[in-house]
């Protein structure tokens, strides 16, 4: 019997290393995660040489669902699916994306089974008495000017930002655009800079306010990567002058400062009343 900030933020993206092309593997839903593996090898039915291996890439290593990046040369390869008491997936997907997220393999959608169960333990047996499924996917060739990675927010205050980004080859030129924030934006609509500094300093802002970056690699040539997307808000004004709020009607509107930004709220004492700042990071 069988037993997933820029908020202050931090985004990562996938990226392609030089002669080198970045799948993504998924495995989800389903029952039963901790009995799952995956390997990747040159020949089906895990035969041939094995590229990549869940875990360390031993047999059986680091077993559960996975969302794993994981970096090939262009090439044909097999997908294998292992399930610990070979008795099928319970329900569980796997799909493998490219680099541009579009689907190269996924066990025709089905969850992977072999209709056979020959198990003997509930320990990892043989690999071919575990093996569901086996599937090939053609990993394509990279992009030329593979996208930045890793966008951070180093610093921000209410009419600045710097923010730095992780290299997807070897350019030292980028572009990058500063705009309004749009939830439904992948690419900008707005004009694109020319920059050679990583990490970039940005002024000129408004407090309270929330802002998309994007940022490409320009490798010459008119070669661009794919736009890498952040999302930031500013910090509010400095609160000054006098306040005053209608404590019948609760209004925030009442406040002298921004209401968006500050709040007063009381300390633990009725008598006893403090101006608090409210986040501004985006969700």
């Amino acid at each position: 019997m069988k037993k997933i900030t820029l908020l202050l933020f931090l985004l990562t993206f996938c990226f392609n290393a030089n002669s080198q092309s970045t799948i993504n593997i998924t495995t989800s839903g389903g029952s039963y995660a901790s009995e799952k593996w995956v390997n990747i090898t040159t020949e089906v039915d895990g035969a041939g040489n094995q590229v990549w291996g869940q875990g360390d890439g031993t047999y059986g290593d680091g077993e559960g669902l996975i969302d794993e990046d994981i970096s090939l040369a262009p090439g044909t390869y097999y997908v294998n699916c292992y399930d610990r008491y070979s008795d099928g997936w319970d329900g569980t997907l796997i799909t493998v994306t490219d680099y541009n997220g579009s689907v190269i393999g996924d066990n025709g959608g089905e969850s992977p089974s072999d209709s056979s169960t020959v198990d003997a333990t509930s320990s990892w047996e043989t690999p071919a008495d575990e093996l569901e499924a086996s599937f090939m996917i053609v990993v394509p060739e990279g992009p030329s000017c593979p996208a930045t990675t890793t966008l951070t927010l180093d610093a921000v205050t209410s009419t600045t930002a710097t923010i730095s980004w992780t290299d997807g080859g070897t350019e030292t030129t980028w572009e990058y655009v500063l705009e309004a924030y749009d939830s439904d934006s992948d690419e900008p609509s707005g004009t694109a800079y020319s920059t050679t500094s990583n990490p970039l300093s940005v002024t000129g802002l408004t407090a309270n306010t929330s802002y998309d970056f994007y940022v490409r690699a320009d490798c010459g040539g008119g070669d661009f990567s794919n736009w890498t997307k952040g999302s930031f808000s500013t910090d509010c004004d400095i609160a000054d002058g006098a306040l005053s709020h209608n404590f019948d009607t609760l209004d925030n509107n009442d406040f002298v400062v921004d209401a968006s930004c500050w709040s007063v709220v009381n300390q633990g004492d009725a008598n006893t009343w403090g101006l608090v700042q409210n986040s501004t990071t985006l969700n």
